[in-house]
């Protein structure tokens, strides 16, 4: 039983507080996540009914033991209502009554699944009103003495724990601490409760009262009664029991009396309830009321999750303890080494290390903290200067890299526009080292006509082109020459997918587009020689060697005629005259191939029909040609020549390596290209698994010849072969492409959006 907490008792929950405020948030915490997030399932309701008010911090500590206990074994949704009796203030039967009345109509509309009964007049009030408040309801006690009901007949629905107060253990330890002992001195209240406790504790006491004197200080008014401990008798001791009323009715808390009592007390006091230890008792054998509540709990939960029990448990758990006061060991002068064995020692103050072992370690981690991050920063730094200076040979490195193969680097940084470019990148576009560094420096050295190239370049980087393939475009140089630069950039984005910067490389590539400049126009002029000089054999054979023939056959024909007596001598003649016959025919045949006369007369289309047939009986290959009417006409004379040129070329090939049965021709027009194809179903250049065309590397002399002729034109021409034959691609623009009009580029078009 416990009242309101005086000075002492504050002092006692200070010295408890961590413990039970984690148990109180604990429980609040729990039973507010509860009502803020309901399960599906109904709440259990449970009701715990005290003796006294809830606050006192026995009660609350049973509550939260209590609360927390159940809480953990019981997956349904937990309601818990508490509900004080206050019995040491207000004890009389009327108060009783309303009391019934009130909490029947306070929980007529709840369904109440448990009602716990915390100490024995509390229990008591159950069994006499629980029908009329709650019920059919399970009942769960604890904090009850057996002694206290043993009148009474418990119903099947009442269960549980026992609470075994046992008085004769302390007396005997006492009288073992204090062999000399010839007087005991009783405390006790004046309540109903009070009585009763006594009444139990004078039946355990019966066997000493013949061999010492036994004094009763019942109900006594606190100021008397610490007048009389003050002024004990030597060889007293003082045992205490519980103290909720004194005689003339006014009520106190036993923490607070046993307090008082013990520090006015001129004998040791002992008492037998776990929470007077720290109040002033030396200690004893005392049985413990916290332990109560987890005991409850398991055993209401067991009860809540059994739809049906069927008949009442009732345990009686052993749980005494033999707990002892450092302080009042000290005060009295009893030594440890007489105290029983198991017994604990409660308050026995720390040493140094004890005392600041909190302060100790947290310095000691500070201390360890620091040497770690110390040695981490020194680590750090170490490895910050190596990294250092490999970043900086890094740095020769590559601009010793850069400068030897003509390379300069630059970045740009879209967020904050920092442009960055090395000195090998302003020597390549002329600027000087007084030079701003900005996008548009570099932009406007850009040969006005190739700004297009880069306006492209841009608009891919504004699409979100991480890699931009090479493009080359010119530079006017501050010298007056004009220089090729290779370029190729890289987008860079942030984790979250927003371009944060662009970077890329210049090189100057002016020695290697010279070299192809001046390849193209040898290959061009070597293209322009040979068709001169197949032109000038062709006009030589014609006007010549086939005039020689001409009158080779002529005369050939007089010496038949004088010779046509004889028979074998005209028929010598007749084979000489036809093997003439047949060399001008050949002749005259590789004089067309080597200077058509009819593609200026009657076009291309005549022109390759007439050697499509040719060489279809020439060769047996079937050989069949498409051309587009629209062609005749639409392209100069050379463009013609080149075509005829390089179907003369494809068909040779095609006789000479393809061993194929047929080949066809197709010249057409698409998107304002002329486009040229020769395919043939031969074994190929090239074989590959699947069988389908691919692109070979492989190409003699004609190949070379027949992509100059079309480099010449504006054109280009891919071969494509495999173990289906080979693809001769040649494309030829009917017409150059518009120039795209220049403008003025500037780099933030390319992060504008």
């Amino acid at each position: 039983m416990i009242a309101p907490p005086g000075a002492e008792q504050q002092r006692r929950l200070l010295a408890v507080w961590p413990k039970s405020a984690l148990l109180m948030i604990g429980s609040v915490l729990l039973l507010w996540a509860a009502w803020v997030f309901p399960a599906a399932a109904e709440a259990k309701h449970v009701v715990l009914l005290f003796d006294e008010r809830p606050g006192l911090p026995g009660m609350a500590a049973v509550e939260t033991s209590f609360v927390n206990t159940l809480t953990s074994h019981l997956s349904d949704r937990l309601e818990v209502y508490r509900e004080g009796m206050d019995l040491s203030r207000f004890g009389t039967s009327a108060y009783r009554t309303r009391l019934r009345d009130f909490l029947q109509a306070k929980y007529a509309d709840k369904k109440i699944d448990l009602v716990v009964a915390v100490m024995g007049p509390a229990l008591d009030f159950l069994l006499d009103n629980a029908d009329q408040i709650f019920p059919g309801a399970p009942i769960v006690f604890c904090g009850v003495d057996k002694r206290e009901i043993a009148s009474r007949s418990l119903p099947p629905h009442v269960s549980g724990i026992f609470l075994r107060r046992m008085f004769k253990p302390t007396l005997k330890v006492a009288l073992e601490l204090h062999p000399d002992v010839r007087h005991i001195v009783v405390i006790a209240g004046k309540s109903p409760f009070d009585s009763r406790v006594l009444e139990a504790a004078k039946k355990e006491w019966s066997e000493y009262e013949g061999r010492f004197t036994f004094r009763y200080l019942i109900g006594t008014p606190l100021p008397e009664l610490l007048r009389e401990v003050s002024r004990l008798p030597p060889r007293t001791v003082v045992l205490f029991t519980t103290f909720f009323q004194d005689a003339t009715g006014e009520p106190f808390v036993p923490y607070d009396v046993v307090g008082r009592a013990s520090a006015a007390a001129n004998a040791p006091v002992y008492g037998f309830i776990d929470q007077y230890l720290g109040h002033g008792i030396v200690g004893g054998s005392l049985y413990s009321i916290d332990e109560q509540g987890p005991a409850a709990a398991r055993l209401a939960s067991e009860i809540l999750t059994n739809a049906n029990p069927t008949r009442a448990t009732l345990l009686d758990p052993d749980l005494n303890q033999l707990l002892f006061d450092w302080r009042q060991l000290q005060r009295w002068n009893i030594s440890e080494k007489k105290l029983p064995a198991g017994s604990q020692i409660r308050f026995r103050p720390s040493g140094v290390w004890e005392q600041h072992r909190t302060f100790v370690i947290a310095v000691s981690a500070v201390l360890a903290s620091m040497t770690a991050i110390l040695g981490a920063l020194l680590l750090q730094i170490s490895r910050r200067k190596k990294a250092e200076v490999s970043l900086r040979q890094s740095e020769e490195r590559l601009k010793f890299s850069a400068a030897s193969t003509n390379t300069g680097l630059w970045q740009l940084n879209l967020r904050t526009g920092e442009f960055w470019a090395t000195e090998q990148c302003r020597a390549m576009f002329g600027l000087t080292p007084k030079t701003e560094l900005k996008p548009q420096t570099f932009l406007r050295a850009v040969h006005r006509d190739d700004r297009s190239i880069i306006a492209a370049a841009i608009r891919l980087v504004r699409h979100g082109a991480s890699d931009v393939k090479s493009a080359e475009f010119r530079i006017l140089h501050p010298d007056g020459f004009t220089r090729w630069i290779l370029a190729a950039s890289r987008l860079h984005l942030d984790s979250e997918g927003t371009p944060r910067s662009v970077s890329g490389v210049f090189r100057d590539v002016t020695a290697r587009k010279t070299a192809e400049h001046e390849a193209e126009q040898l290959s061009e002029r070597l293209l322009a020689i040979q068709d001169e000089e197949r032109q000038q054999i062709a006009v030589e054979l014609h006007d010549s060697t086939t005039q020689h023939l001409a009158a080779a056959i002529l005369n050939m024909m007089s010496i038949q005629g004088r010779l046509s007596s004889d028979p074998k001598t005209r028929e010598l003649c007749n084979d000489v005259e036809r093997s003439l016959e047949e060399a001008t025919k050949e002749l005259r045949a590789y004089v067309y191939l080597l200077n058509p006369p009819q593609l200026a007369k009657d076009g291309l289309r005549a022109a390759l029909e007439r050697y499509v047939d040719g060489f279809s009986r020439r060769t047996g290959i079937e050989a069949k040609l498409r051309v587009s009417p629209a062609v005749d006409g639409l392209l100069p004379l050379s463009a013609e020549r080149a075509l005829l040129r390089i179907v003369q070329e494809g068909l040779a090939n095609v006789h000479r390596h393809a061993d194929a049965a047929h080949v066809s021709i197709d010249i057409k027009i698409v998107r304002d290209q002329v486009h040229l194809l020769v395919v043939d179903d031969g074994k190929g250049m090239a074989v590959v698994p699947n069988g389908h065309f691919c692109e070979t590397p492989r190409a003699g002399v004609g190949i070379p010849g027949m992509k100059a002729r079309l480099r010449r034109l504006g054109g280009d021409l891919k071969i494509l072969s495999g173990a289906g034959g080979t693809k001769l691609h040649g494309v030829i623009p009917v017409r150059e492409k518009k120039a795209i009009p220049s403008a003025e580029v500037t780099w933030g078009d390319a992060h504008a959006h």
